[in-house]
């Protein structure tokens, strides 16, 4: 892995706790739509040809723990 983009486990442990708790918060708690939405995340983090949603998430991580850590 790149040292550039070296997270601790913490940090990453801490960010998914909170995209959980806003999918929870945002489709009101565990339903089909919420379980899709989930799916669709996991599904896209995995897929190693379509980096978009990759992206995104580093940019979303950037943001949520500030530009400090890295």
């Amino acid at each position: 892995m790149n040292d550039a983009l070296a997270v601790s486990d913490r940090s990453l442990k801490c960010l998914a706790s909170n995209i959980e708790t806003e999918l929870h918060s945002y489709y009101s708690g565990v339903n089909s739509l919420y379980k899709r939405k989930y799916h669709a995340l996991v599904a896209g983090l995995k897929d190693t040809k379509s980096m978009v949603l990759t992206f995104v998430f580093i940019e979303f991580l950037i943001i949520l723990m500030g530009a400090s850590h890295f």
